[in-house]
């Protein structure tokens, strides 16, 4: 082998490892960087009557055209149309 040919393939070596070097550092600042995963948000509950659903005193009514019954938790949030 000849004294270009080893040095060619030092030079490569080289390169090699500072572009490991240089990927790895990439990847680290990039999960840094990352925003948290958000939390997945629960399902709503089910269509249930409303004495199941939400056992709260606090409830807002509201008056509606047509239907019998209609209110929100203040606690929980819980809304009920019938």
């Amino acid at each position: 082998m000849g004294t270009d040919a080893k040095n060619k393939a030092q030079i490569i070596a080289a390169l090699v490892t500072a572009r490991s070097a240089i990927d790895s550092a990439l990847l680290a600042m990039s999960e840094e960087a990352a925003p948290p995963a958000p939390a997945e948000e629960p399902e709503p509950a089910p269509a249930t009557p409303a004495d199941e659903a939400c056992k709260h005193e606090r409830r807002k009514a509201f008056k509606t055209f047509g239907a019998k019954e209609h209110w929100v938790c203040e606690d929980c949030g819980y809304e009920y149309r019938r």
